[in-house]
């Protein structure tokens, strides 16, 4: 369990972080709510905008993840949200369908400077 986390995690990300080890992962995540287990199920794969950037996440409900991205980036909406069986492996896979636009300096693994319409694109093809 604990080096599948650093499977899907960037090791840039981690050492900002002052992860460096599997064990550091599996803490970092299990203390904040996130072991694996409430990400890997049902849900949406959403795309949100914010200016000339896009953030493209998973949530269970995207609707109040919105609303807690606006409390840091104001201005922020969904352009497209896609329900998937696994938020896990379709988010994975368009953050590295999108690796080269990625903002790692933009809060988090989660943010890509890009046109919204290419992720939009991109993630619709799970629907």
């Amino acid at each position: 369990m604990r080096t599948a986390v650093l499977n899907f995690l960037n090791v840039a990300t981690l050492a900002m972080l002052g992860i460096t080890t599997a064990a550091h992962t599996a803490n970092f995540f299990f203390e904040r709510g996130r072991s694996g287990r409430g990400i890997r199920g049902k849900g949406f794969v959403y795309a949100m905008q914010n200016g000339k950037f896009t953030k493209i996440g998973l949530s269970k409900n995207p609707f109040r993840r919105v609303k807690e991205v606006n409390k840091t980036f104001p201005g922020t909406k969904i352009i497209e949200m896609v329900p998937t069986r696994n938020m896990l492996g379709l988010e994975n896979a368009a953050h590295n369908h999108f690796r080269a636009a990625h903002l790692p300096q933009f809060h988090g693994r989660e943010w890509f400077k890009m046109k919204p319409d290419r992720v939009v694109e991109f993630i619709s093809k799970y629907k």
